[in-house]
């Protein structure tokens, strides 16, 4: 998510896989994200301080959705 570019939970837990050797389910890492919304943790990690500073979109022909994260000084993932 990092990379300023939407994601899905099974790419994020395939990542943290592949990089930490460690399983994660997808309603983990979904209540993760959730987390990101309040404003302690988005101040800890330098998150842009909107109402919701993680936007989603669903993907087509599903019911999942994709996520970004929008870091300070950014606003729909662009450089203000």
């Amino acid at each position: 998510m990092r990379d300023r570019d939407y994601c899905k939970p099974w790419d994020i837990r395939a990542y943290i896989l592949d990089k930490y050797g460690k399983v994660y389910s997808t309603d983990s890492i979904n209540a993760q994200i959730r987390a990101l919304r309040d404003p302690q943790i988005r101040s800890k990690y330098g998150l842009e301080d909107l109402d919701d500073c993680v936007p989603k979109r669903k993907l087509k022909g599903s019911s999942a959705y994709e996520y970004k994260l929008l870091f300070k000084g950014e606003k729909n993932g662009k450089e203000n």
